[in-house]
């Protein structure tokens, strides 16, 4: 639990056994296991973690797009003790954002305040604020909290679905900014840009559940359509979301031109791929469960992370690359920047014809060479989500 003492709003001490840690705008708990799932499940041995998912869009719930019908009614159980120390709620689903941005967005949250102020009323303690998306600081207006927290894990307004309210979601992230007591970023390239407004940013990248992907499987725990295990090797995987910032020139290039290689694909399609998809060694399994993740991987022989270079990506740090390195796999990325800091341990390509090149490279990796699979799990090591979550606590203390 907490043991600092706060010097803010009068001189009030902080109660060592009396922290709660609000987390606001957060992703689906239940979806993705990202970024803010591993770190309040560390992070909630040390202080109470309530965890507050974004409210979904009503229209969204009726059309059955992003969120199903169901979830218009989860805010109905309202505070949930999921795991011990860590508490769950959902808001009530809100207006659609396309009505008008920002007066819909502060109206969203007046009702995501009012159905969680009672809530927060039963537990008593001290809050500490976390701003998970930008839109949630309209939040922060209406709670009394001794330390506020804004967490840039990305490039907020610039992906291409988000265009459009790209100028308001930026004028929120600099109010976050200039409200946090302390800013964390999961790129240097987003921390050299939060420190335009802020003096007290650090660079907190990605990591990876270490033990998890190092476990060995059987047998996945769910039934997929697919059985990976009869797919044709070498296989070339990719994990993730199959959407705009996936590289699909060079990959329908690169799996036009190995035929004897299988190109298996593990993520939701989210943007049209049917040339893709229509090669015969192109296997696509779709959302796999993050239990079951270990068990696919093991089938890999080289893991991938073809993304585009744009202004979105280049402040990307992906959690996928932290999670092959676990692995200890042959790994072939575009040159994000981000990854290319991980140096020889990846084999970075720049086009088709260059994608072709280092697959095939990878998939040549002999077992001993330079030790690089050791190597992999010892940077995956260093790069755990356990590491990142002690850095956050010294962080918040040394704030405090």
């Amino acid at each position: 639990m907490l043991k600092w003492r706060v010097m803010t709003r009068g001189e009030r001490k902080f109660n060592p056994d009396d922290g709660l840690l609000l987390l606001i705008d957060a992703p689906p708990y239940r979806g993705l296991m990202q970024r803010h799932q591993q770190i309040v499940n560390r992070l909630k041995n040390r202080i109470r973690i309530v965890y507050q998912e974004e409210s979904p869009s009503i229209l969204s719930c009726l059309l059955k797009k992003q969120y199903s019908f169901s979830q218009a009614f989860e805010y109905k159980k309202g505070m949930r003790e999921i795991s011990s120390g860590l508490f769950h709620i959902c808001s009530p689903p809100g207006l659609p954002e396309k009505l008008g941005f920002n007066w819909v967005n502060r109206l969203n949250h007046i009702a995501a305040y009012n159905h969680l102020k009672h809530h927060l009323e039963k537990m008593g303690g001290r809050i500490v604020l976390w701003i998970a998306h930008p839109k949630g600081i309209e939040i922060a207006d209406y709670l009394d909290y001794e330390l506020c927290i804004y967490d840039c894990y990305d490039s907020f307004g610039d992906f291409s679905e988000e265009k459009w309210k790209s100028a308001q979601t930026k004028q929120l992230e600099l109010k976050s900014l200039a409200k946090a007591d302390l800013v964390l970023a999961s790129a240097e390239s987003l921390a050299d840009t939060c420190r335009q407004h802020n003096a007290n940013v650090h660079l907190v990248s990605n990591g990876a559940d270490v033990s998890h992907f190092q476990r060995v499987m059987s047998k996945p725990g769910k039934k997929y359509p697919i059985d990976i295990s009869q797919i044709k090797r070498p296989i070339v995987g990719y994990m993730g979301d199959i959407a705009s910032w996936l590289d699909i020139d060079s990959l329908l290039k690169c799996a036009s031109e190995m035929p004897d290689a299988s190109f298996v694909f593990l993520g939701t399609i989210k943007r049209n791929i049917e040339n893709l998809r229509a090669l015969p060694n192109a296997h696509f399994f779709g959302r796999i469960d993050y239990d079951d993740l270990p068990y696919f991987i093991r089938h890999f022989d080289v893991c991938t992370i073809p993304f585009e270079i744009n202004e979105m990506t280049v402040h990307v740090n992906p959690i996928k690359v932290y999670e092959y390195m676990a692995t200890g796999l042959p790994i072939v990325s575009s040159k994000l920047p981000e990854v290319l800091n991980l140096g020889d341990l990846v084999y970075f390509y720049n086009g088709a014809d260059d994608f072709i090149e280092k697959v095939k490279d990878a998939l040549g990796e002999k077992e001993n060479q330079l030790n690089l699979s050791e190597r992999r799990k010892e940077a995956a090591k260093a790069n755990s989500w356990d590491a990142r979550v002690d850095l956050i606590w010294e962080l918040i203390e040394g704030t405090v």
